[in-house]
């Protein structure tokens, strides 16, 4: 299954709140959570068994799949905005 379908379908339930800033935060809770995986990894010495990153990191990509969805973008269309961006900023140097 295309993962922007699955994640636009987990979303067709009406909300009572705003879903842009539920969304951001949630998006930003995760991205705390890869961030303290990483500090794990760092700090203990641990391996990436003995952490959550990926797991973390698939709750980033929903959060970010479901934001982008809220705009009416897919992942192909932020990625490729990107490689423009990037593509930019380095014929500039």
């Amino acid at each position: 299954m295309n993962y922007d379908k699955f994640v636009t379908r987990m979303w067709k339930k009406p909300l009572t709140f705003s879903i842009e800033l539920y969304l951001t935060t949630a998006f930003c809770g995760e991205a705390g959570e890869v961030a303290n995986a990483v500090k794990k990894l760092v700090r203990d010495c641990a391996t990436k068994e003995e952490v959550d990153l990926q797991n973390e990191l698939g709750d980033c990509l929903y959060y970010l799949t479901a934001l982008a969805h809220y705009y009416e973008w897919t992942l192909q269309d932020i990625m490729q905005a990107n490689i423009e961006k990037l593509e930019s900023r380095h014929k500039e140097r």
